[in-house]
């Protein structure tokens, strides 16, 4: 019953796209768009393209090759770690009381050339250690720490947590890609 379920949610998709003219978060990134203003729909631009690693075009770039641009807005670029940065909206967090104890965490790169990235512990429950493992042989046990890779590829990064609640381990596998 659920194959056929998703095998039919899966065609409706593919139609809806195609009337559409792409995927929501596709059409909501175009420079053409007007449902978020301009202002903000440039930080997005910009926010998405420190984590991807490539310019977005600009919006007469944009007119110039559509199909390129739409390219760009519609790939999918963290296969294996979280992808909800890339949606417009989010949910509202747990209460506290509802949260389990989870080890999380998010990246910055502070400056790519220099290869040094921020790295954020947004662990749920009460933490009382960090253990930071930046995939390159070194580790670290502040809360938040900064990092300076001595070269440029995609490495998995691993957070373990522990508290009252117990230990937790989050693992992104090659979510962090510097050059």
């Amino acid at each position: 019953m659920t194959s056929v379920c998703r095998e039919f949610g899966k065609r409706l998709e593919d139609r809806l796209y195609s009337e559409w003219g792409g995927k929501p978060s596709t059409q909501l990134l175009r420079h053409r768009d007007r449902t978020i203003e301009s202002v903000t729909k440039l930080r997005y631009h910009a926010f998405l393209a420190g984590k991807i690693g490539q310019v977005f075009p600009d919006s007469e770039q944009e007119t110039q090759s559509p199909e390129k641009a739409d390219d760009l807005f519609s790939r999918k670029h963290t296969m294996y770690g979280k992808a909800d940065e890339l949606v417009a909206f989010r949910l509202m967090p747990l209460e506290p009381q509802f949260q389990k104890f989870d080890a999380n965490w998010s990246f910055q790169v502070i400056d790519s050339n220099c290869r040094l990235v921020a790295f954020r512990d947004e662990s749920t429950g009460k933490v009382n250690s960090w253990k930071w493992d930046f995939g390159d042989g070194t580790i670290s046990t502040e809360q938040n720490p900064i990092h300076q890779y001595r070269e440029g590829k995609d490495y998995t990064v691993a957070l373990e947590v522990q508290g009252p609640e117990g230990k937790s381990r989050r693992e992104k596998i090659w979510d962090v890609s510097v050059r």
